[in-house]
């Protein structure tokens, strides 16, 4: 079994990480559990009870289990495992071009094509510095080059295992986003080869919420470790 990720966002009511389809199930789930009447009334006795963060929160960690997997058995891959382009990293480019490790490259847009969950994936160097970023593009609006000092670069090396990082304002696109970051180590010596990583897209994920019926005076609040909302 995959190593379950360390969740350190907190919960206040409810969440905002899940997907349309999901959100649809969760909520006819919560309804056949435990009352009958489809009304405004439900949310409220199960806002005040705890159960409906209990339940939110069992699938928020579902899903991000879900995803970190991804990343973990992607990382596997030979064409993941490796940075033999690292000799090639351009500082005017944050990382590689996009000609270089262009089968790396390939797996992250195939990840995001089918995860859509994920804004962006990408590998960072043992020492923090960027290598790449799928899509392109955000890579070359990068603010800056090492990534060492984040708490997903840190939490992943000092865990040795998938770790989900606070909320942070993106450099590239000056969104809320959160990380998922998988550390890769050599099978043979341990050697610490890198860190692949799938961004979240709370903006994403925060709109397909509001677009759910809720009682007006029922207010979904997710934060992570900091009060990030």
């Amino acid at each position: 079994m995959w190593k379950v990720v360390i969740v350190t966002l907190m919960m206040l009511i409810a969440i905002i990480f899940w997907s349309y389809m999901e959100w649809k199930h969760i909520t006819s789930n919560v309804y056949a559990q435990e009352y009958t009447n489809n009304n405004n009334s439900s949310f409220y006795q199960l806002a005040n009870n705890g159960t409906l963060t209990k339940i939110l929160s069992g699938n928020l960690v579902n899903h991000l289990n879900e995803s970190a997997s991804i990343l973990q058995i992607t990382s596997m891959m030979p064409e993941v495992r490796n940075a033999q382009y690292a000799d090639k990293i351009n500082s005017n480019l944050h990382g590689i071009s996009d000609s270089d490790d262009v089968e790396k490259r390939q797996i992250a847009d195939r990840i995001l094509k089918y995860v859509d969950t994920f804004e962006a994936i990408t590998y960072l160097l043992p020492n923090g510095d960027m290598y790449m970023e799928e899509p392109y593009d955000r890579q070359l609006g990068q603010g800056r080059d090492n990534f060492a000092f984040r708490d997903y670069y840190q939490g992943a090396v000092n865990t040795k295992q998938a770790f989900l990082g606070d909320v942070i304002m993106s450099s590239s696109t000056g969104d809320n986003v959160a990380l998922i970051s998988v550390p890769i180590y050599l099978k043979e010596d341990s050697s610490f080869l890198g860190i692949w990583s799938g961004v979240l897209n709370l903006v994403k994920l925060n709109n397909m919420l509001r677009a759910l019926s809720l009682p007006d005076d029922i207010r979904v609040v997710f934060v992570d470790g900091n009060g990030q909302k």
